[in-house]
């Protein structure tokens, strides 16, 4: 899993090559490093796709969602993913709050850095699965109009819980706290697979858009 120092940058709020932010970046990197402890679990699933949402063949199990299903045209196959940096991590964030604010800000820039390396390293792992399709951008619960209630189902579909320790509060948020789930389309078509990730998402005026 890379540390990118950069998109931690990006994520503080900070320019790119702001020296006191790259800093605050460093030294939170290195207090977190050695409690990072990612997981990852994943599979994948024949699927229909119309105006509404997805279906799984399997299961007949449905997220309903326009833009998901606006986003997975043309996929006859998804990916369900999870992925998670561990308590390890939460604890850590924790800890550095009690201690110094700006060091926490800089981990909490950290750990959604990382989270997203580590979530393009399951994707890769992913596409050498399925050679002859090609990836879309990761889509998950609580982008655009897909609820996050959806949490669950996917939790429950590739039995995260036992596998890699995430779980849900009453609220559907996932805990560990930097943790992923998401669907991943598989196409035969290239043109359709960008993976401008800011580009794709619908909010256009998030504070962590790349311009």
């Amino acid at each position: 899993m890379k540390y990118a120092r950069d998109e931690a940058v990006r994520y503080m709020g900070a320019r790119k090559g702001d020296h006191d932010a790259q800093m605050l970046a460093d030294m939170a990197y290195l207090q977190l490093r050695n409690e990072v402890r990612a997981k990852s679990c994943w599979q994948l699933f024949e699927c229909s796709v119309d105006a509404a949402g997805v279906t799984l063949t399997a299961g007949k199990m449905r997220f309903t969602s326009r833009q998901l299903g606006q986003h997975l045209q043309g996929c006859g196959q998804i990916a369900v993913m999870a992925a998670t940096l561990g308590s390890g991590a939460d604890s850590a964030l924790r800890r550095l709050a009690l201690t110094n604010v700006a060091q926490a800000a800089a981990a909490q820039a950290v750990c959604a850095a990382l989270i997203e390396s580590y979530c393009d390293e399951v994707q890769r792992e992913i596409a050498q699965a399925v050679p002859g399709l090609y990836l879309k951008p990761r889509f998950s619960p609580g982008y655009g109009d897909w609820q996050l209630e959806d949490q669950q189902k996917i939790l429950q579909l590739l039995n995260c819980e036992k596998k890699i320790g995430l779980t849900l509060t009453d609220g559907y948020m996932l805990t560990p706290v930097k943790s992923v789930t998401a669907v991943i389309g598989l196409s035969v078509d290239a043109a359709a697979c960008h993976t401008n990730k800011c580009r794709e998402c619908t909010n256009s005026g998030c504070e962590f858009r790349k311009e």
